[in-house]
């Protein structure tokens, strides 16, 4: 699978703390490494998966 990110998305990131963003970029991972493991969207993204980083 193709991951994709946003130039907002990488520069919200880097304004975390690495610890979070370590646990961001592994669940980006885990979408990456097995598709079904996110939630499939709806309507006009209905091809996209979305993964919760939680509380991000």
């Amino acid at each position: 699978m193709k991951v994709s990110y946003s130039k907002t998305s990488l520069k919200q990131l880097k304004k975390l703390p690495k610890t979070k963003q370590i646990e961001i970029l592994k669940k980006i991972e885990k979408l990456k490494n097995d598709p079904d493991a996110g939630k499939k969207l709806k309507g006009p993204l209905k091809n996209f998966r979305s993964l919760k980083a939680w509380p991000y």
